[in-house]
């Protein structure tokens, strides 16, 4: 991916942030950051300070070089994957963790977080969830033995909840765990002064994004166009024909929930472990197994029906079935078979069936390779063929480029190619000229394609010149350009080879 450029969908805002000159002064990063979403805190919007924070630093730092914003993004899921790892191994064992993690990268929706473009918010939350887990890996298993937990270790958890929940709202849920965690400190009396003030500070961060998540509870529909209400999100979640359609989700983690209860109780009665520490071992287990099933309905809820999805919106609900079944098999190990043999051995290939059936479940066809090659094809056409535009429009600066979106989903690219042409020191005017077929249209696509139906007739802030009338490009003679999205031009202008369909 190192070889790969920015993408036309997501990455605008580096390219905004960037402009003429390649780079974004260090002393304009605050205002850049308030003129965001950010600056619109309460108003029923999103609200991702972290996502914007760390990709203005990037702009200052990297400037346009996408290879370095890349090569970070690889840092993050290798810190991720490494951590995920040690906690398998701790739990299971070498070779059984080795299998599942590697079976874990193989789900199809990594092709999409990882390998479609650097806007993705969740590839910033890697860096917040990973620090979370090095946490979590060493105060869980010394509160379970009662041994000294690291002062750093709930500060690290707190800003890696901060770092998460600040790049996508959806895992304002490890807000949850981590008081779930200094709860069962305070109550065992682990929980120090010193640690618990530095822990504080970032809390605010997750704390903004629970206002913001009740603001944006007032909107009559989500993001996408479908019912926002609670009951509406409840139904979508509870359907029981959906939820016999997913039986890894609901069905599972109740399954799970009632198995969990008579083995803490099993494994509390039988365990030669001392009485307090094989208590606190099985809270820990029903904890686990309770929050993870939570986790879930969180998701649901979250994207209000819209899972399994197929793409990004899949993490980090399909790794959570496997992540239970690992928590049953170090509750089994340390409780009941802390000197390992033969039992143990049938409990680890019986984690691995489990935690494979779990991911094969909604395995997509997914090869890492290939969409290594097709993001590095597709990317740097992107900036070969804008280069190109550039050298051709420039002969005829005062022509207009005119858009041609076919579809509703082209709504981001019209409004931001004026980004992008800036970007590439393209300065002829832009209009725009909606050919969608307005049939079987959602409500969401309707407003979508109202949208930039709006802006094709008055025009957009400046970026977009007004074309009330299409016919009146007739009149200029073919002294105009033509951007074809999904099907051919219809303007009677100079065709740019610039295809939405190739990038």
């Amino acid at each position: 991916m190192v070889l790969a450029d920015f993408s036309l969908t997501d990455d605008h805002w580096a390219v905004f942030w960037l402009g003429e000159t390649g780079r974004l002064p260090f002393s304009k990063i605050w205002s850049t950051l308030l003129a965001t979403e950010v600056g619109t805190l309460g108003l029923g919007g999103r609200f991702r300070p972290v996502y914007f924070l760390h990709r203005e630093l990037e702009a200052w730092i990297f400037g346009d070089h996408p290879s370095l914003y890349h090569a970070l993004r690889i840092l993050y899921f290798g810190l991720f994957l490494g951590s995920t790892c040690r906690i398998a191994v701790r739990c299971i064992g070498l070779a059984p963790a080795l299998v599942v993690v590697t079976l874990a990268t193989g789900q199809g929706f990594w092709s999409d977080l990882w390998g479609f473009s650097l806007g993705m918010s969740e590839q910033q939350a890697f860096l917040g969830i990973s620090l979370f887990m090095i946490a979590c890996d060493a105060i869980v298993p010394r509160f379970v033995s009662g041994e000294h937990i690291p002062p750093w270790a709930l500060p690290v958890a707190s800003l890696g909840t901060a770092i998460a929940a600040g790049s996508k709202e959806n895992f304002i849920f490890l807000l949850a765990i981590l008081g779930a965690i200094a709860i069962a400190l305070a109550v065992t009396r682990r929980l120090h002064i010193a640690p618990a003030i530095f822990a504080v500070p970032p809390l605010a961060v997750p704390a903004l994004v629970l206002y913001a998540l009740a603001s944006y509870a007032g909107n009559t529909v989500d993001f996408y166009g479908a019912d926002n209400s609670v009951a509406h999100r409840l139904a979508e979640m509870l359907n029981w024909r959906e939820v016999l359609a997913r039986p890894l989700f609901v069905p599972f983690m109740f399954a799970a929930t009632l198995l969990a209860i008579p083995l803490a109780w099993l494994g509390y009665r039988r365990s030669s472990l001392p009485r307090p520490q094989c208590g606190r071992a099985t809270l820990v287990f029903i904890g686990f197994i309770g929050l993870l099933a939570a986790y879930t309905l969180w998701e649901l809820f979250f994207y209000n029906g819209r899972l399994p999805s197929g793409i990004r919106f899949d993490f980090p609900i399909l790794l959570l079935p496997p992540s239970v079944a690992l928590g049953f098999a170090a509750f089994i190990r340390y409780a009941l078979l802390p000197g390992g043999g033969l039992r143990w051995r049938f409990v680890q290939v019986a984690f691995m069936a489990l935690a494979a059936l779990c991911l094969a479940y909604f395995q997509l066809p997914f090869s890492l390779p290939r969409v290594v090659q097709a993001a590095v094809q597709r990317t740097t056409a992107l900036r070969h063929d804008f280069n190109v535009m550039r050298m051709t429009t420039s002969l005829h600066p005062d022509w207009p480029i005119v858009l041609e979106p076919s579809r509703p989903l082209d709504y981001e690219v019209a409004a931001t190619f004026h980004e992008w042409a800036k970007f590439f020191g393209i300065s002829n005017p832009i209009m725009l000229r909606v050919e969608v077929t307005s049939k079987d249209l959602t409500k969401f696509e309707q407003w979508l394609v109202g949208q930039m139906q709006q802006w094709g007739m008055v025009g957009k802030n400046g970026s977009v010149q007004p074309l009330p009338d299409p016919a009146a490009l007739e009149k200029l003679n073919e002294h105009c350009f033509a951007v074809e999205f999904w099907r051919p031009i219809v303007s009677p202008c100079v065709r740019l080879d610039f295809e939405r369909s190739r990038y």
